[in-house]
């Protein structure tokens, strides 16, 4: 049985007071059972649970795919002979072996395995500040062939690697595009062929990239030309890379790419061989931060993305060659 209305109480003031004391009573309850709204709480009927970061998964799978990489590098490194130190190998050069691209390919490996150790620590390091819960760190053996190893690096730049790079929120695309384009330089220095994505737009980026790309062509120009034609190998190679990549951002930019200037103020002036390489340094350098600041503008564009980690990883493969220590994130700071 229901008891009357007090008398002088409207229904209204009633409904009011019955909803205020449910409301109390149920906060009492929650503060008495200490439930709190944790990352990684199990779900309770009828109180609602935090979500988990929206790019757990990828991160989660990149991080197992670095640990994953970082093991079949050192196998494959030390199988080579070489042992590598902050990116340095302690083994004989190369031309003392029997092979010069087996050695050669060893010391890559080995240097790679240090990149991605130090990339899996670092993406750790962010797991854990967004609030996600890492992969069990199971050993992996360091074994596997040299084969394997450029197949997992060409992996990391393949069309569904780039798919999940370009579903993370903007503020994580640049790390993510950053690791793709080391596994594609790093594929590079290990004598893999990459095959990147016919048609690929760089979007709003394209025209800030064609300006240092333009930069950079000039200067390997200008060092071709003061150096001895014997002594091109390394010149031309990156020209005719820097050129294919002109040629895409030219043809991204349509009408809204600018006249190239007839000449360019160059950083360092290039007096000898030493200079020159100083030279190739810092302008393919410029290439790699431009794609490192212009990398969120892609996110969610799987086609962008692509374009803009191919340049840069062309960038940072040219960069290796002429002398530029490897480093975990090329672009970004540390």
């Amino acid at each position: 049985m229901i008891p009357p209305m007090p008398q002088g109480t409207s229904g209204a003031h009633s409904r009011r007071a019955v909803l205020a004391s449910c409301a109390l009573l149920t906060a009492g309850v929650l503060a008495g059972c200490d439930v709190r709204l944790q990352r990684g709480a199990p779900h309770i009927p009828g109180v609602p649970t935090q979500s988990p970061p929206a790019d757990a998964a990828t991160l989660r799978a990149m991080l197992l795919r670095l640990r994953g990489l970082a093991a079949r590098a050192e196998g494959v490194g030390h199988v080579g002979g070489a042992t590598s130190s902050a990116g340095h190998s302690s083994a004989a050069k190369p031309s003392a072996r029997a092979s010069d691209a087996v050695a050669t390919h060893a010391l890559w490996a080995a240097r790679l395995a240090t990149i991605h150790h130090q990339q899996a620590t670092r993406l750790a390091a962010v797991i854990a500040t967004e609030g996600i819960s890492a992969p069990p760190s199971a050993p992996v053996a360091a074994t596997g062939t040299l084969r394997q190893l450029r197949d997992l690096e060409v992996g990391g730049v393949g069309p569904r690697a780039l798919d999940g790079v370009a579903g993370v929120a903007p503020e994580n695309v640049p790390m993510l595009c950053s690791i793709a384009a080391t596994q594609g330089a790093g594929a590079r220095m290990l004598g893999a062929a990459v095959s990147w994505p016919s048609v690929a737009t760089p979007g709003p980026a394209a025209l800030a990239l064609l300006s240092d790309v333009r930069g950079c062509v000039y200067a390997l120009e200008v060092i071709a030309g003061r150096t001895p034609l014997k002594q091109r190998t390394l010149i031309a190679a990156t020209l005719t890379t820097m050129y294919a990549a002109r040629s895409r951002l030219v043809l991204a930019a349509g009408s809204s790419a600018p006249p190239a200037p007839v000449e360019y103020r160059l950083p360092v002036p290039v007096t000898d061989a030493a200079a020159a390489r100083r030279l190739a340094q810092v302008m393919l350098g410029r290439v790699v931060a431009t794609c490192a600041s212009q990398s969120p503008s892609t996110a969610g564009r799987v086609s962008q993305v692509g374009a803009v980690v191919r340049l840069w990883s062309e960038a940072t493969a040219a960069s290796w060659q002429w002398g530029v220590k490897p480093v975990p994130f090329p672009g970004l700071r540390e």
